[in-house]
């Protein structure tokens, strides 16, 4: 993935995450079955409440900037209440098909809302 365009993938989550947050982000980098994992939360009012749907515009670029590496955008209610958003990208060339990491849907759509 181009270094640039990850910068801008990143920087638009953690501005809309630092923008609503209550006094919380948390980030989480890490390694999953060869795909690299950039998880933000935060204690916002979360996606549903967030004020202008500037959030949602700035995360469909986010999609189609990490779509178009192989990647995928996951977006979700955390634990502290407010958004998760996380960024799956191929540490290498794609995988096969299957090959994914765990997504952390549980089935309930109710806190998911899909991009893209």
């Amino acid at each position: 993935m181009d270094a640039v365009a990850l910068w801008r993938a990143l920087r638009n989550v953690l501005d809309n995450a630092c923008r609503v947050a209550g006094h919380r982000v948390n980030v989480r980098v890490g390694v999953e079955r060869g795909w690299v994992v950039l998880q933000v939360d935060d204690d916002g009012p979360g996606f549903g409440q967030a004020p202008g749907g500037l959030a949602s515009l700035g995360l469909g670029i986010v999609h189609d900037l990490v779509s178009g590496y192989g990647g995928s955008l996951e977006i979700r209610t955390c634990e502290m209440g407010g958004a998760r958003v996380r960024l799956l990208l191929p540490s290498a060339p794609p995988p096969p098909a299957g090959d994914a990491p765990d997504s952390e849907w549980d089935g309930d759509w109710d806190d998911w809302r899909p991009i893209g």
